[in-house]
């Protein structure tokens, strides 16, 4: 064997031709391990079709489709770091191939890896600048990551490419409502229900807020925050002007600024610093008085 071996090694130097053979012969190995690695995927079978991938790469390293099904299998053994690696290399021979970002995604999403997930999504925009499902997922992760603002951005985006596509009008619904934007809920979900009128997450949620009460209820709600976060603007410039008396010893005009301020602004945080002032002008049961109001 090891003559006939070193026989066709000299004579693939004389006859070129029989160096295409080696190529036949290669490309013939590379398809048959490749085959019988996509079978076995198909199959569920991801270990063996790790094998043969794994030597259909040997053959042709530079293959694009083989390293995308090697990392699918990896993914699905659950042998993510592994997976990461063959769908990063699929990418650098191949960036126009959705099915990598997909997967990609999928696995920084299994990792909890959601800030490359974000990277991957916007990646893949600028290579498929009208995917609507890829803005869908972008505003999900955004979601997750408590960044609302930026979700909404992107459902908008996403609704000015497809109007009509049912998971975005959905989500920006859905987040406009979290978001307190009652009225701009409504409308999507006006629009939706034109769109789809048996949905019952459609439905429900129109419901909802074509009720009159929960208006009354949410409103009031709106409104009461309101007023407490101008109660409490308005506290925070008293108390400011409380210590620039107070800088210049002027303890009594504080005393009596504070009072003012307390029959004006019913602030539990005026009324507390009035029983400290109190304290320290010596007036202890004057300070225990506002203490217990």
């Amino acid at each position: 064997f090891s003559e006939a071996l070193e026989y066709y090694t000299k004579a693939k130097q004389i006859d070129p031709k029989l160096l295409e053979i080696d190529g036949l012969i290669v490309k013939s190995k590379f398809l048959f391990f490749q085959e019988k690695g996509i079978e076995f995927y198909e199959k569920k079978n991801f270990s063996l079709a790790i094998l043969n991938f794994v030597n259909a790469l040997v053959l042709k390293p530079d293959s694009s489709h083989t390293l995308l099904y090697l990392g699918k299998s990896y993914f699905y053994n659950n042998q993510f770091d592994k997976s990461e690696e063959s769908l990063k290399k699929s990418l650098e021979l191949n960036e126009k191939n959705r099915e990598i970002y997909v997967y990609l995604s999928q696995l920084y999403a299994q990792k909890q890896n959601f800030e490359k997930v974000i990277s991957n999504y916007l990646l893949a925009l600028k290579y498929f600048p009208d995917d609507v499902e890829f803005y869908n997922q972008l505003g999900l992760t955004y979601k997750k990551l408590n960044q609302p603002k930026l979700a909404l951005l992107t459902f908008i985006q996403a609704k000015e490419l497809n109007r009509n596509y049912l998971p975005v009008r959905k989500n920006l619904a859905l987040t406009l409502l979290e978001e307190s934007l009652f009225l701009e809920s409504k409308r999507e979900f006006d629009e939706l229900y034109e769109l789809t009128p048996k949905d019952e997450v459609v439905l429900r949620n129109r419901k909802i807020l074509n009720s009159k009460d929960y208006y009354k209820t949410t409103s009031s709600q709106i409104l009461s925050e309101s007023n407490e976060k101008e109660k409490s603007k308005k506290a925070t410039e008293i108390l400011n002007k409380f210590d620039s008396y107070l800088s210049l010893d002027q303890k009594e005009k504080c005393l009596s600024f504070l009072q003012d301020a307390w029959k004006k602004e019913t602030n539990l945080e005026i009324k507390e610093t009035i029983g400290v002032l109190y304290t320290k002008l010596g007036q202890d049961e004057l300070a225990l008085q506002a203490f217990k109001e």
